[in-house]
């Protein structure tokens, strides 16, 4: 709903805010910025944000590099950890702070992960 709202506001004048009681995936307000708008996200509450768009922007297009669904890559993962010897291996996956709970609960689970060239 979040970025439904948000790609709304980009044909609206002025701000336009989404508050969040809960953090929640945030690749829609990423992409904004690499387009070009205005995007700013501040704290709300104790685990929440509020997410600013400033309407009518002046977008651009550029070339992206569309990464790997981490939630696709959890079942292999998964699958490979229980799987004594396994290696699984899940190339330009999307890791960013709002999207690597599994990876993240995983490792405190004592799972033996590494992570590759990590970007934005």
């Amino acid at each position: 709903i979040k970025s439904a709202v948000l790609l709304a506001g980009l044909n609206s004048p002025g701000a336009t805010t989404v508050i969040e009681t809960e953090a929640s995936r945030d690749h829609t307000e990423r992409m904004l910025r690499l387009f070009g708008a205005s995007v700013e996200v501040v704290p709300h509450g104790s685990h929440g944000r509020a997410v600013t768009l400033q309407g009518q922007p002046d977008l651009t297009a550029t070339r992206i590099a569309v990464p790997a669904d981490p939630s696709s890559a959890a079942f292999p993962v998964s699958a490979g950890l229980i799987v004594p010897g396994s290696d699984v291996l899940v190339p330009n996956i999307g890791l960013n702070p709002t999207r690597a709970g599994l990876f993240e609960t995983l490792r405190e689970m004592g799972a033996d992960l590494a992570f590759e060239g990590l970007r934005e």
